[in-house]
């Protein structure tokens, strides 16, 4: 991009290159004198002409860009005829989005006579990929954002096909499976004491509201089971377990709450059944004291 350049042709542009960066050894100047200048870039070499009345003397050049009013096209502003025509939309979706590039009107009085004009402020698609960048940094720092990486289940991405080899290979590549043996090899669960506490105190025949510390921790860890030093670690605040020691108190605990819950299912079962076995004696009671006294009279 081209910076503002005030009262400047395409050729004191081109001079002032030849002035600027003429020692640069990634930019050379014509042998001859033509308004043109080149540029080394990684795949070639480019030459840009600000006047194309003279291409075809440059004909020797690998790539040639001739370029008619050379400041013009690379001031990278954006078009206001462009914008007008988005905020005239009839969608309202585009028009919405392009509401904030509308002409501002500002009275100015020119002698007797008044007359509205618009004042255009010039923008840059520089500016405005920049400004874009900083409202979504800004959008980042207010949120927690959580990236999910993708694994596609077939090269085909074909939907109800799934390949094993393909899925274990992206795994494999992207060092999940390695970061899943490095954290079992290590201390992967990390339970804070009270959580710890609360989660496997229903376990072991303990009194509420324990002391949430390391040795209560210690203390339940070993009613529970038979556990070995090195399964655990007991930290300032957490208390460290194996996956497999964890896995094993995950099963104890889910064969505890599902015999709560099949306590809990019988009990409500045989209430309903006890309260619909009375309500259906007193009926039959009813109905034979009825009958009985229509026969006796």
């Amino acid at each position: 991009m081209i910076p503002n350049c005030p009262q400047a042709t395409d050729h004191t542009f081109l001079q002032k290159c030849h002035y600027h960066h003429g020692a640069n050894p990634l930019y050379s100047k014509p042998k001859m004198p033509l308004p043109e200048f080149t540029i080394k870039h990684y795949a070639g070499k480019v030459t840009y002409q600000v006047s194309p009345a003279m291409a075809g003397l440059a004909a020797g050049a690998a790539v040639l860009l001739a370029v008619h009013k050379f400041l013009d096209k690379n001031h990278d502003q954006v078009r206001q005829d462009v914008l007008d025509l988005f905020v005239r939309s009839r969608t309202r979706v585009v028009a919405h989005l392009f509401s904030s590039h509308a002409p501002q009107a500002a009275p100015q009085r020119l002698g007797k006579s008044s007359s509205v004009t618009r004042l255009y402020k010039a923008h840059t698609v520089a500016a405005k990929f920049q400004q874009s960048l900083l409202d979504l940094v800004e959008k980042m720092e207010r949120c927690n954002p959580l990236f999910v990486r993708c694994l596609k289940p077939n090269h085909k991405k074909e939907p109800g096909l799934f390949e094993p080899d393909v899925v274990m290979a992206q795994l494999r590549y992207s060092g999940v499976l390695e970061t899943v043996r490095i954290r079992k090899e290590g201390f992967p669960v990390r339970l804070p004491f009270q959580g710890f506490i609360d989660r496997y105190c229903c376990l072991v025949a303990l009194k509420h509201n324990l002391p949430a510390n390391g040795d209560m921790c210690v203390s339940v860890l070993s009613r529970l089971c038979t556990v070995m030093p090195n399964m655990y670690r007991v930290g300032v605040s957490k208390l460290f377990l194996k996956e497999h020691l964890h896995q094993l108190l995950e099963s104890m605990r889910e064969h505890v709450l599902n015999l709560a819950a099949l306590t809990l299912q019988r009990c409500f079962r045989g209430f309903f059944i006890k309260r619909r076995f009375r309500s259906l004696r007193h009926k039959i009671i009813l109905l034979q004291s009825q009958a009985r006294g229509y026969l006796a009279r």
